[in-house]
């Protein structure tokens, strides 16, 4: 008894040799996501505390327009000058 079997296959050549399937194929995998990157390092301590500093001393309250003046209004520069 002879045996025959007829297997058709859509089947095609490239100029190269290659040969291309249109067979189902299955697909390649995924790539899998890259892992997490690592959380930053803290630092080891905190930095060290200093001594409070001192503020300096308030500025003075400013001076009175009037307790600038070296005279007082009703004394002229011409008095201050000495009649030789």
């Amino acid at each position: 008894m002879i045996a025959t079997a007829v297997l058709v296959v859509k089947d095609s050549l490239i100029s190269a040799g290659y040969s291309i399937s249109f067979l189902p194929v299955a697909a390649a995998p995924t790539v899998p996501a890259p892992a997490p990157a690592p959380a930053p390092i803290a630092a080891p301590l905190p930095p060290p505390a200093s001594a409070p500093i001192i503020a300096p001393p308030a500025a003075p309250p400013p001076m009175k327009p009037a307790s600038r003046l070296p005279l007082p209004f009703s004394v002229l520069p011409t008095e201050l000058v000495a009649n030789v």
